[in-house]
């Protein structure tokens, strides 16, 4: 049975980031599930008023449902736990650092992110693609958390990387 449905966050500071990830909670705590596909809707808000007040509004549709669907390529692994940070420390090159676990059907299936071509029209976020490549030899039978990092030498300054085909947007931490 596929659960589904519009869910909202809201961020009085005017936070676009604050406002996504409180309407995607919202939706994993309605959905009762820990993975979910969903597809942003709708982007609203206000300024103004006496004090110069600002927010902005996300609406998502959320589907528990859609998990069992091929992506493109060939991916129907559901993510979590994704974290991007940039570190900037003295004495090494800068360096992009991208981290998340893909749950794998089975063991034996190998992930890794790569930069996808070509990239968006923004140059402050980075799109990476997440590659996940069933196994070639008999495998345990056993749902598999599949932990997944990528590097990169790079002093591009991205604030934001985004995992496709899954649609994810990681903030970028500056570390120095």
């Amino acid at each position: 049975m596929t659960h589904q449905g519009d869910f909202t966050g809201t961020s009085s500071r005017g936070d676009f980031n604050e406002a996504l990830n409180a309407a995607i909670a919202a939706a994993g705590r309605s959905l009762n599930a820990d993975f979910f596909a969903w597809q942003l809707k709708e982007i609203s808000g206000t300024v103004g008023g006496i004090v110069g007040a600002h927010d902005i509004t996300v609406t998502v549709s959320g589907s528990a449902g859609a998990l069992g669907a091929k992506s493109p390529k060939g991916s129907a692994a559901p993510t979590a736990n994704w974290h991007a940070w940039h570190d900037w420390m003295p004495g090494k090159p800068p360096t992009l650092h991208v981290v998340g676990v893909v749950r794998c059907p089975t063991a034996g299936y190998t992930v890794t992110l790569k930069p996808a071509a070509p990239q968006g029209i923004n140059p402050a976020i980075y799109i990476l693609e997440l590659v996940v490549t069933p196994p070639t030899q008999p495998a345990a039978q056993v749902v598999t958390d599949v932990p997944v990092h990528y590097s990169e030498h790079t002093s591009v300054r991205y604030t934001e990387v985004f995992i496709i085909p899954q649609n994810i947007g990681v903030t970028v931490i500056d570390v120095s």
